[in-house]
């Protein structure tokens, strides 16, 4: 994927900032928050352009809907985080949780400026279809983070996937189909990009279920003794005895770094570990499955996916 495409894109959010945020201080936020992030899910934010190209669109076509997708990722995970209580990725110390969901605000508004703006070789129908589409995310997005919200203690794994489905596997999806609607792709060519886009989602949240658990610092989700994947799944298998030892663990878990440890070293042996990287691994055959074998077109998302499982797993697989 040439530099150049990933400079417009960020380039692109700036210019819509600058142009329409009225205050200069806010302007300045956004900016610093646009820059400051400008490396991360970098990967994740070609996804439009390799969509709408292997759509029979062009890779350029497609930069302002990359555009919105990144400014909706940034405005959602700026309201993940200061729901969870983590603010400290995005300056805890010079920042508060009041001025980062205005900030995600501003993101929101972004979004859908850069949507509504008339572009190049973009009708108005499609740009209507994608106003539609993100706004019908970003509903879905909200209500799986309001069951999360509700839901304090999970029984079944089945329901943990439909949640982070309902985030993470959405999105993702939008970055595929928005892809495609640019390039006018038809409804079933659509919805196999949706499809596979939905499965590399819960990959993404998945990977990250084991960095969060096996980090320390600020990132670790047993310093906020989240349930996810591995946890759940020694949870679920474990016997009495062993559940109760793991729920001691977790209640000490955001105070004790000793409890973290014998906890991480539990739901190894568990298979914690195990069951996500299946998990990983089903969700991995579902996304290749919704390409077309042969189709040159789509190999680059094929090649999109393998070399992202692969720079992951390599990258996060070594400390456990």
């Amino acid at each position: 994927m040439p530099a150049t495409h990933i400079a417009q894109i960020h380039e692109y959010l700036c210019n819509t900032i600058s142009d329409f945020a009225p205050d200069p201080a806010y302007t300045r936020l956004l900016l610093h928050i646009l820059t400051e992030t400008r490396e991360s899910n970098q990967a994740a934010t070609v996804l439009p352009l390799l969509a709408c190209q292997a759509a029979g669109g062009t890779l350029h076509q497609a930069v302002p809907v990359a555009s919105a997708w990144r400014a909706l990722y940034l405005a959602a995970h700026i309201m993940d985080d200061v729901e969870d209580g983590d603010i400290a990725a995005w300056g805890g110390d010079t920042i508060t949780s009041a001025e980062l969901i205005n900030a995600a605000t501003g993101f929101f508004a972004v979004t859908n400026l850069i949507l509504l703006q008339n572009h190049e070789n973009i009708a108005p129908d499609t740009r209507h279809a994608l106003v539609q589409a993100f706004n019908h995310v970003t509903l879905q997005m909200a209500g799986g983070q309001h069951r999360d919200l509700k839901t304090k203690t999970l029984h079944n794994i089945e329901a943990y996937l439909q949640g982070i489905g309902a985030k993470s596997g959405q999105f993702f999806a939008l970055a595929l189909t928005g892809g495609a609607i640019v390039a006018r792709a038809d409804a079933k060519k659509t919805e196999r990009f949706g499809k596979f886009g939905y499965n590399l989602g819960i990959i993404v949240q998945l990977l990250n279920d084991i960095v969060g658990f096996y980090t320390e610092g600020h990132h670790s989700d047993l310093l906020a003794r989240k349930r996810t994947l591995p946890l759940l799944f020694a949870e679920i298998t474990a016997s009495p005895e062993q559940r109760t030892r793991l729920q001691q663990l977790l209640s000490q878990a955001g105070q004790s770094k000793s409890a973290r440890r014998q906890l991480r070293d539990l739901v190894r042996e568990q298979g914690g570990d195990t069951c996500t990287l299946a998990e990983i691994t089903r969700h991995q055959t579902l996304a290749l499955s919704c390409l077309m074998p042969g189709n040159n077109a789509e190999t680059p998302l094929r090649r999109y996916l393998e070399d992202f499982l692969q720079r992951e797993l390599s990258r996060i697989y070594t400390p456990i």
